[in-house]
């Protein structure tokens, strides 16, 4: 359960930021656009470095928390240099962003598949997912919401606010991998 909120709380902030890029950033469309472009392609490469540092180290938990962390810092930063208005500085941080926060799917799906087993993946993907979906919509929704009547910076405020929320629900989880131990017998 506590993954559960955790992962939808970061995919919540992810659907978030790219929908309300545009709004966060006093760039022209087609820059931001290719931020966006940037997040995803950068989100790539970090799930897939996430996939091999799980599968060489089996430290779901610490590897969790890298991603999360470093999630947290850069949005915390972005948010801090969102003022400036320098492109290179957007693209930057906004290419970290994404290899962070997107990285950080499959290894929720990992993670969850460990702790859950041996119920079928398909049941933990699936209800991550829904988390995710669910998380995104009502996220995206307050804060567009709150971007219109109060500013960027209060947006970006809850943003961050979720983020440590589900950074201090991942301290909590305790690391079982039940799969990992019955992988490890046979």
């Amino acid at each position: 359960m506590l993954l559960l909120v955790n992962y939808g709380l970061i995919v919540g902030v992810y659907y978030a930021v790219s929908t309300l890029l545009s709004q966060l950033l006093s760039h022209e469309a087609a820059t931001v656009g290719l931020m966006g472009a940037l997040m995803v392609i950068t989100g790539l490469f970090g799930s897939v470095l996430g996939g091999i540092l799980l599968d060489k180290t089996k430290a779901f938990k610490k590897i969790s928390l890298v991603f999360y962390v470093f999630t947290l810092i850069c949005c915390s930063i972005f948010t801090g240099v969102l003022m400036l208005g320098n492109k290179v500085t957007d693209f930057v941080l906004i290419g970290v962003l994404g290899f962070f926060m997107t990285g950080y799917l499959p290894i929720g799906f990992e993670f969850a598949a460990e702790l859950t087993y041996p119920e079928p993946e398909a049941i933990s993907s699936g209800l991550l997912n829904w988390a995710g979906m669910t998380f995104g919509l009502v996220t995206t929704q307050i804060c567009q919401i709150v971007i219109v009547k109060l500013g960027i910076f209060p947006t970006c405020g809850i943003m961050i606010g979720m983020l440590v929320i589900g950074l201090c629900l991942l301290f909590a989880i305790k690391e079982d991998l039940r799969r990992h131990q019955v992988e490890q017998k046979t």
